[in-house]
């Protein structure tokens, strides 16, 4: 994950469109390979997306893991992956992956030419002479963690106040000044 990086684009694709595009414009679809991979999606995404995982349960890019993540059997909805089987006039067409976030980022399979915005990932490494230059009307997602250590109960609106500060030195250091922050969510980690 290091090296990679991780684009969300938020228009709308069939799975194979998605994969093709990723392929032509970055290296492929996006592979999840362990717990903290998924959590970077999810806190990148307000919406549900492909991923790379497909058919016979093989990822994209022909990477192996045995991670998973599928939406168990609850009350109200049946496990995941279930191509189909349950959804009248769906049975066996499901056979792409999504990244549920109406299920808290578990992964439901959904039919492939269902049209979702997706993520796609650049990896240099296999690319060496790939361009990573930005494309127009694409937008580039960062996730940022931030401990502050603070004598203080801070408030929300505390919190947010130290975003502005931050996010000008990073416009000092080079980020383009459209560059926008928000605060997503926090926690107190120490009583």
């Amino acid at each position: 994950m290091a090296s990679q990086k991780y684009v969300l684009l938020n228009e709308r694709r069939t799975w194979t469109g998605a994969q093709s595009y990723c392929r032509e414009k970055y290296t492929d679809l996006v592979s999840v390979r362990n717990e903290a991979e998924r959590q970077w999606i999810v806190s990148l995404s307000r919406i549900d997306v492909w991923i790379g995982l497909h058919r016979n349960r093989l990822w994209s890019d022909q990477s192996s893991s045995s991670f998973t993540y599928w939406l168990p059997l609850t009350q109200s909805d049946v496990a995941q992956p279930d191509n189909g089987l349950n959804i009248k006039g769906q049975t066996g067409v499901q056979s792409c992956t999504a990244v549920s976030l109406q299920h808290f980022g578990q992964w439901t399979d959904e039919r492939c030419l269902a049209s979702l915005p997706f993520f796609c990932y650049n990896d240099p490494s296999s690319q060496p002479n790939h361009s990573t230059q930005p494309q127009p009307n694409q937008e580039y997602v960062m996730g940022m963690r931030v401990k502050v250590t603070s004598a203080d109960n801070l408030s929300e609106s505390q919190i947010v106040e130290l975003i502005t500060p931050l996010q000008e030195e990073l416009i000092r250091l080079g980020l383009p000044s459209n560059v926008s922050m928000h605060l997503r969510g926090y926690r107190k980690i120490n009583p």
